[in-house]
């Protein structure tokens, strides 16, 4: 059963098709959906400011954070604003549209670009999507534990029964 399990997922894996229709299922799901945006965009934020205080312009800055997202519903947001600076839009402006990050992100993104302090703000905004992931993965953690708890219960459970079963079955045989 764990052998066809991870046949399974290797065929989708490798089926690119499939495995975007995976991760696109898995993003609408609530709880799994919450912790892997807020991993995405805690990498491309954390990407962002890196190469936009390196001193990459904005557009490539954007270009090179989203190839950290393997998303493609994603990164056709991100490359129309990718390009939507290139053609002089503001980057807040351009992220805004997207609609993938929250108020918080955008109001930040907006009042570093004003104030000229925008790697700054991206940092920020990185910081808050880590703090963000740190309580999507314990709530994630909270569901899970009580499931393979009983999953890791009944397992014990059945070789119990089994090791019992064998040993008494064979007591009661030698009467």
């Amino acid at each position: 059963i764990f052998a066809a399990f991870l046949a399974g997922c290797f065929y989708i894996y490798k089926n690119k098709r499939l495995f975007n229709n995976f991760i696109a299922f898995i993003l609408n799901i609530r709880i799994f959906g919450n912790l892997m945006k807020c991993y995405y965009f805690l990498n491309f934020f954390s990407v962002f400011s890196l190469a936009y205080s390196a001193g990459i312009t904005s557009a490539e800055s954007i270009n090179l954070s989203a190839s950290v997202i393997k998303v493609p519903e994603i990164n056709k947001k991100l490359k129309k604003a990718e390009n939507m600076v290139y053609n002089g839009c503001e980057v807040a402006t351009a992220l805004g549209v997207t609609g993938l990050f929250s108020s918080y992100a955008m109001s930040q993104i907006t009042a570093g670009e004003k104030a000229g302090e925008l790697d700054k703000m991206l940092k920020t905004v990185a910081l808050d999507y880590k703090n963000k992931l740190e309580v999507s993965m314990n709530v994630f953690l909270q569901v899970v534990e009580p499931i393979m708890l009983i999953f890791v219960g009944i397992i014990v459970a059945m070789v119990a029964i089994n090791g019992y079963k064998a040993y008494f079955g064979s007591l009661f045989s030698m009467f």
